[in-house]
């Protein structure tokens, strides 16, 4: 069990679910009925394409397809060259955007839509609610045509194993009944050839492990030693270059993330056969390198591939990641060996893909969604705690005045939960707050609240409701004594509701002329919580009012380390009208294990999604209280 939670705890649970996912939801992908209704590429002189990340590799796929199989003058541009892009003369193209996430500067391109004649967003977006829900209206409103890839959202890890390879499918789908591109494919064939490659994989590595002889004399195949207290396998920690002839080195992009984001090398090198005797092979020459061979059953690979394992020294390696398709499938296979490959990197070297290098600085160019965001200050830091009294000083005073108070709890969710849920969701909830309100900050959350009904289970410690409101009006002040004009305070435990109402008049008194926004009523949170469950199709039994499905699918999303899985069980089931009565005076009495709901049907990506409709009513009363100030 130790593993299997160390596992969970960097995101390596989760890889390997989405990995053997990922043949059946290519399947679907190429065979399900998609909405392509609206547009033809055909009616266009050219297409332009373009992503960003992973999506930058449909982009590439599906320019590639049009250029080669259906005659039609299509290229790629990365979304970053929009910045400049002035030219008048693109009323006669088509511009393809791919973003399976929606997120804001993979939708920078749209904001050129009105140059173009025709504009195709291909998104997994739009069942969530939320900003990215917003967005994809607006993108609508104004005339882009919208085309649904069939893949949940991958958050919780950095790398993305399903959403890529749906893509491609996506894009092939376009090429042929968008743009009549002459291909013909058999879903079947693809998915299967996918396990195929990847298992490949599976049996070349432990025959590393083995030692044995390289094919080559000048190359070997690996070279055992130490990293840590894990046997070493050059393969998963040396440098890398991609080997492809015949041009397909373009089709590559999202490998390469592959080995950035997936394994934590430097980004590889991706060189066509012909050309890797011009740099590729001085650079590593004398150096440790893995060079990964993309092979497939086009004329003279096999002899170019040759003529590249005799240049190479005895400290490199050559994998070779073969491809049985025929043309144009073969990416599917390469991604597939990949994230198998990817993924024994991830298992051998104990990387997080949860917590990984870097998380959280990204702000400043991930939030650009147009040219307007550049005129804007770049991300900060939401999180008051992070901050120096002279950097919050500085930012009160250029502006950026909205403080949020998050109030949590230390109190029992059952065997399978931590004290700490409450608090956890309170500051999520206040984080993605602050990316909705650019320039708010939260505040460090309150993490003890009024649990009198939880105190016969060990561990949870309540205030006085006394207690909590003397908290409250001292900090409210604190912060209004500062400097701020807009105090923001909700709680993700209903047993603080009754506190907020009571207080709620008096905070606005003492903050005055300071604005309070104060977020209560525990029907209003029950409602949300049936509601967004009713969504994902669970009923409001089993989301539950104490650690059902509801809370365990959002800790599973922000803390699946935190969470037993080996202790998940059904609790009471009871109708959301009688829950309250269930806890007063003690929850135990009625429910001994502390759990009312079913957390057995809890799950991460549900999680994110009860989060964002959640986070759509806190900012829905923050504005309602600001534009009536107005």
């Amino acid at each position: 069990m130790k593993e299997a939670c160390s596992s969970s705890a960097m995101g390596l649970d989760i890889l390997r679910q989405r990995h053997a996912q990922s043949s059946k939801a290519v399947y679907d992908a190429l065979t399900v009925p998609l909405d392509m209704s609206g547009f033809d590429l055909r009616n266009w002189r050219s297409v332009v394409t373009t992503g960003v990340g992973s999506s930058a590799a449909h982009a590439r796929y599906l320019a590639w397809l049009l250029r080669n199989y259906a005659a039609l003058p299509a290229w790629y541009v990365s979304s970053g060259a929009f910045v400049h892009e002035s030219r008048t003369d693109t009323r006669e193209q088509a511009l393809v955007v791919f973003s399976q996430g929606l997120s804001p500067n993979g939708r920078f391109p749209l904001s050129f839509a009105s140059r173009f004649g025709c504009t195709i967003l291909v998104t997994a977006a739009g069942s969530e609610s939320g900003e990215r829900a917003e967005a994809l209206r607006e993108a609508r409103k104004s005339g882009v045509v919208v085309v649904h890839m069939p893949v949940a959202p991958e958050y919780e890890v950095l790398l993305r194993i399903v959403g890529p390879l749906v893509g491609y499918a996506v894009a092939l789908r376009m090429a042929t009944s968008r743009a009549g591109a002459a291909l013909d494919f058999d879903a079947g064939a693809v998915a299967e050839a996918m396990r195929a490659a990847s298992n490949r994989v599976k049996t070349l590595l432990p025959t590393e492990i083995r030692g044995r002889s390289p094919k080559f004399p000048n190359s070997r195949t690996t070279e055992l030693g130490n990293l840590g207290d894990r046997p070493r396998i050059s393969v998963l920690c040396d440098p890398i270059t991609f080997v492809a002839a015949g041009g397909y080195g373009e089709l590559a992009s999202n490998l390469c993330f592959k080995v950035t984001e997936g394994m934590f090398l430097d980004p590889p090198v991706v060189v066509d056969a012909l050309e890797f005797a011009h740099g590729p092979m001085q650079q590593m020459s004398g150096r440790r390198r893995t060079i990964i061979g993309l092979s497939r059953k086009v004329p003279f690979e096999k002899e170019l591939f040759d003529r590249v394992k005799q240049v190479l020294e005895p400290q490199h390696t050559w994998l070779e990641l073969r491809a049985e398709l025929e043309e144009p499938f073969q990416i599917f296979e390469h991604e597939a060996a990949m994230n198998a490959l990817t993924l024994a990197a991830v298992a051998q070297r104990g990387l997080d893909q949860k917590e990984w290098p870097g998380k959280g600085r990204d702000g400043s160019l991930y939030t650009v969604s147009s040219t307007a965001d550049l005129a804007t200050p770049p991300f900060r830091s939401s999180r008051l705690a992070d901050l120096t009294w002279r950097e919050v000083e500085d930012r009160i005073r250029s502006g950026d005045r909205t403080i949020v108070i998050p109030l949590g709890a230390t109190e029992q969710h059952g065997p399978h939960l931590p004290l700490s849920v409450d608090s956890i969701i309170g500051e999520a909830l206040a984080e993605h707050f602050c990316v909705r309100v650019p320039g708010a900050m939260h505040a460090p959350v309150i993490s003890i609240g009024c649990s009198s009904e939880h105190m016969d289970f060990s561990g949870t410690v309540s205030f006085a409701a006394a207690t909590l409101r003397a908290i409250l009006m001292d900090t409210v002040s604190s912060f209004v004594r500062h400097g701020f004009t807009h105090v923001v305070l909700f709680s993700a435990h209903g047993g603080n509701d009754q506190v907020l109402s009571d207080i709620e008049s008096d905070l606005a008194q003492e903050a005055a002329p300071a604005r309070v926004t104060v977020v209560h009523g525990i029907e209003r949170i029950s409602a949300l919580w049936r509601e967004a469950s009713a969504r994902e199709g669970v009923g409001a039994h089993a989301s539950g009012a104490h650690a059902g499905e509801f809370e365990t699918s959002i800790i599973a999303a922000l803390r699946p380390d935190l969470l037993r899985r080996e202790d998940i069980r059904p609790g009471i089931a009871v109708s959301s009208e009688a829950s309250q009565e269930l806890f007063y005076p003690s929850l135990r009495n009625h429910a001994p294990e502390g759990v009312v709901g079913d957390p057995q049907l809890a799950e991460a990506g549900r999680g994110e999604r009860y989060l964002s409709a959640w986070v759509d009513v806190l900012v829905a009363a923050f504005k309602q209280t600001t534009e009536a100030a107005t």
